[in-house]
């Protein structure tokens, strides 16, 4: 059984028999607390033809379940592997559409941005994890400037402070669309102070990338030594370079956008949840087919095209970073802090429309965040997994959440690095 079923399970109640005269022998489990719904169509074979059932819950414990096809009303219908082969218009009436390769984009791209909303309304889900990051920056900021005053204050001026007073740039996790020139550096100090204790978690997270990033390194200290010592593993040359990295500039980058997470413009993904504006670089970036071969891009995107997962963006740099800085001024001692954290690093950058869900665990993965590519139950902290709205969210998307990519036989066609005669040959 895939280890991230084993994980689900471990949130529902004892296994009851779906039928006692059920020809399979099929097991299934309830969700808990709604152990009497109904949530999932199974195709199943009875006399020799192709009948609907609906059932409590697609867990098995002697059968692996794979999406099949899709209803009028946009739900999934599940199949046993095995059965699942040839397809059906219709079955009991009802008309059905393949579960295909682009079903399976769709519903990642729905699922990530849902999940990441989810994430981004509810911060004391991370605010654990967030807040021990944000303490010892705190820390390590006051520390400095009691040391050098505002000599300190005006280097956090002039290296950071257009992050985050952009002068109208609409970049996600900013303070405020006035001009960094018109602020006081010891007002810098003291605004990014309140905000790491009091702002919206892309704040926070942006503030946490820039002390890291653009303040940390020139300072000798205990805690530059952490940041620097997991750098080659997290965010590795090849990120940073454009020609190996696999992305290119879009010609029409769009317009700054409010909607959550990956959706098109104008799609919301939960209209409780209020994002900045900001240009996404999902609507700046397209891949790059063309991309300079590099040994470990090309295991990157080999993986990513067998498993029919998102392009976003490329392989996320700033979550590297944002590791980094957690390893720097983070009491994350424990998984269930690490995965926290990356939940936070999600919904910034995955609700801000910067990264698919896989960019970033593929990063966080190196770190030890548990992770089964297309798939997230494995990587997410236990707060998130008993919230109720999740339980919900897990349950309609199933064939994404828990299954992730690992069941697909719809992928689009792309050849493997080593035999695609459009990727440039490194130069030497």
């Amino acid at each position: 059984m895939l280890k991230s079923i084993n994980i689900f399970q471990s949130l529902t109640s004892e296994s009851n028999s779906l039928n006692p005269n059920n020809r399979t022998e099929l097991f299934i489990r309830s969700i808990k607390k709604n152990q009497e719904a109904k949530n999932f169509i199974l195709l199943c074979f009875e006399n020799h033809s192709r009948t609907l059932r609906h059932i409590n819950n697609i867990c098995s414990e002697r059968h692996c379940s794979v999406p099949y096809a899709v209803t009028k009303e946009n739900k999934v219908v599940y199949s046993i592997y095995g059965e699942n082969l040839g397809f059906n218009q219709t079955v009991d009436g009802q008309k059905l559409k393949p579960y295909n390769c682009q079903t399976s984009l769709s519903r990642q791209l729905e699922y990530q941005s849902l999940l990441t909303s989810l994430i981004l309304k509810h911060p004391s889900i991370t605010n654990e994890a967030v807040n021990n990051v944000s303490k010892g920056i705190i820390s390590f900021l006051q520390s400095r400037f009691s040391e050098n005053g505002k000599s300190f204050s005006d280097i956090l001026k002039k290296n950071i402070g257009h992050y985050f007073w952009t002068n109208g740039r609409a970049s996600f996790g900013r303070i405020s669309l006035d001009s960094i020139e018109n602020i006081d550096s010891d007002e810098v100090l003291k605004s990014l102070i309140r905000t790491l204790k009091t702002g919206e978690i892309a704040q926070i997270l942006a503030i946490h990338d820039a002390v890291g990033r653009k303040i940390l390194p020139f300072h000798e200290c205990y805690e530059r030594s952490k940041y620097l010592s997991i750098a080659n593993t997290v965010r590795q040359d090849w990120f940073d370079n454009a020609q190996l990295r696999g992305r290119k500039c879009k010609q029409d980058p769009g317009v700054p956008c409010e909607t959550v997470g990956l959706l098109p413009p104008g799609s919301v993904a939960d209209q409780s949840v209020k994002v900045q504006a900001r240009h996404r670089a999902i609507d700046m970036f397209e891949r790059d087919e063309k991309r300079t071969s590099h040994p470990e891009a090309n295991d990157y995107y080999d993986n990513l095209d067998t498993r029919n997962l998102l392009f976003g963006a490329g392989i996320s740099g700033t979550t590297g970073t944002l590791l980094q800085s957690a390893e720097a001024f983070g009491q994350l001692h424990n998984l269930e802090l690490k995965k926290q954290y990356c939940a936070a690093i999600a919904g910034y950058l995955v609700g801000g429309g910067m990264h698919s869900y896989h960019e970033v665990m593929a990063v966080a993965e190196k770190v030890g965040v548990p992770y089964q590519p297309g798939s997230s139950i494995e990587s997410l902290p236990e707060l998130l997994l008993k919230n109720d709205e999740f339980q919900k969210l897990a349950t309609e998307y199933y064939d994404v959440a828990v299954l992730g990519s690992l069941h697909w036989r719809f992928n689009k066609s792309c050849l493997p690095s080593h035999l695609n005669t459009q990727i440039r040959k490194e130069s030497q």
